[in-house]
């Protein structure tokens, strides 16, 4: 059985989750709303789909680890994790990844991040050297830019961030992505 876990599924990931849904065996999502999990579980149903939702306020470890435990311990072990994670939980991302870590198979582990992300800070250096750290898991990176046409910047839409995840999903060989463009940095909206 092939399990996979999405963070951010029901928000601006809604499309990857779907898409997802349809390719795996399982597909756990963490989100915080009870609602938009069932919504997304009904969607993901009528695609012939299987959705474990997991409804928890990931900033909270503990609950965290607890549900990816019991998530592994019912439909096996996690073989990808797509993870946007926003900075209020600074620990969130290496308690996904140490759980996950902790099988006997790799997982591939897919950090998004926004286009601050781009910017080579000590911080950045440091969050990525700590999850490549971590046994069994094989890291990527996805940066979500912006858009400049018309001479005028946006930021990405949920659909194209959604391609830009499947993108990275689809090409496990490449260890970076950068949805959109993060250059020249004085022209973000």
């Amino acid at each position: 059985m092939t399990h996979v876990l999405i963070v951010g599924g029901t928000g601006m990931l809604h499309r990857a989750t779907l898409y997802l849904a349809t390719q795996y065996d399982v597909v756990s999502v963490v989100a915080r709303t009870q609602r938009r999990l069932e919504t997304l579980a009904q969607e993901v149903d009528s695609n012939n789909g299987h959705l474990n939702p997991l409804a928890l306020d990931y900033c909270d470890t503990t609950i965290l680890q607890t549900q990816l435990r019991n998530a592994i311990l019912q439909f096996g072990p996690i073989t990808l994790a797509v993870c946007w994670i926003h900075s209020v939980a600074p620990e969130a991302p290496f308690t996904i990844a140490e759980t996950v870590g902790r099988g006997t198979s790799v997982c591939r582990y897919i950090d998004i991040v926004g286009s601050a992300g781009a910017d080579p800070s000590q911080a950045a250096l440091e969050r990525i050297a700590r999850l490549q750290s971590i046994p069994m898991i094989a890291y990527q990176r996805v940066i979500l830019g912006f858009v400049q046409e018309q001479g005028y910047s946006r930021w990405l839409t949920d659909a194209e961030i959604s391609q830009g995840v499947l993108h990275a999903v689809e090409h496990a060989d490449q260890e970076k992505h950068i949805v959109g463009t993060v250059h020249p940095w004085s022209s973000r909206p």
